[in-house]
């Protein structure tokens, strides 16, 4: 029994050190890297002010029938090497709300989805990718790949 207690703690033992020697090989970024990714989602971020002003405007439009108020937030996405804007709004028409959100490859303008919901029947109208959705938290998973690293 003690002779395998033994071989068991020095495998333990030769697995923590194989895997702390494994940690310490992987090196940090490099300075020209991080300055490349920052000036990416920095250049993403103009992109998308732009790309949202274009279509919206200052966010805000009020009609006859009612008001309308959006914003947007961005994300460059390192691995797939694209800047995606994410438009969201909501919408009052008659005294009633629906919000709604779009997501768009910038410099593509390509839309990838959109996802719409009127808060008085809360019927959800949800599509991605030719796919479609059924609820917000769905719609949040799809997307979740494009909008974060």
């Amino acid at each position: 029994m003690t002779r395998a207690w033994l071989i068991a703690m020095l495998i333990l033992l030769l697995g923590c050190d194989q895997q702390q020697t494994e940690t310490k090989a992987k090196a940090p970024p490099s300075a020209p890297s991080v300055r490349a990714d920052y000036e990416y989602q920095e250049r993403c971020g103009k992109a998308a002010a732009q790309w949202f002003k274009l279509r919206y405007g200052d966010g805000s439009q009020t009609t006859s029938e009612g008001t309308s108020n959006s914003d947007f937030s961005n994300h460059y996405n390192q691995k797939l090497n694209k800047c995606f804007v994410l438009a969201v709004g909501t919408v009052f028409v008659k005294g009633r709300m629906s919000t709604w959100q779009q997501l768009h490859d910038v410099h593509e303008n390509k839309q990838y989805g959109d996802w719409f919901q009127n808060q008085d029947t809360n019927a959800v109208l949800c599509n991605f990718l030719q796919a479609s959705c059924a609820s917000y938290n769905e719609w949040k998973e799809l997307i979740k790949p494009y909008m974060e690293d």
